[in-house]
């Protein structure tokens, strides 16, 4: 019998100090099919005598996305929910998250951590399931920092 994969290896952490040089990580709890697409955007090159397209590797185009459970009682909840809800570009729209492969306490574990802004997060508030939102975050375009992929310390 082979390995089961339950899809819980990957955690989703948010910094509530946002701050790169001395992070405060909580687990988010909250959440269900957590995604990150690592790709980055492919441009098809047509070339003149070839009948078929040739691609390129574009700019790494990240998206993170998860299914936000209504969880009032969570200071993570809050923090995400006002992300999608605030609209000032004032800077406290911008998320410090982190995707690890197992505990971020833990050294030696995989990680990917960027600042995020939301970029889509529709709300439904289903009468059978309880209410979530569909988060979709994208790095922010507003932050000093970069996508950091490396090994918790």
């Amino acid at each position: 019998m082979g390995k089961v994969y339950l899809g819980d290896d990957f955690l989703l952490y948010i910094d509530t100090a946002n701050n790169w040089s001395s992070p405060t990580w909580v687990l988010v709890e909250c959440i269900e099919d957590l995604a990150i697409d690592p790709q980055p955007i492919t441009a098809q090159i047509n070339k003149r005598g070839k009948k078929t397209p040739g691609y390129k590797r574009g700019r790494f185009d990240q998206m993170l996305s998860f299914k936000l459970l209504n969880s009032e009682d969570d200071t993570e909840f809050d923090a995400i929910e006002n992300a999608i809800w605030n609209q000032t570009n004032d800077g406290t729209e911008i998320l410090h998250l982190a995707l690890v492969r197992g505990d971020i306490t833990v050294s030696g574990n995989k990680i990917w951590e960027n600042d995020f802004i939301v970029s889509g997060a529709p709300l439904d508030p289903s009468l059978d399931e309880g209410a979530s939102y569909d988060v979709e975050c994208k790095p922010a375009a507003d932050s000093d920092e970069e996508l950091t992929v490396g090994t918790t310390s």
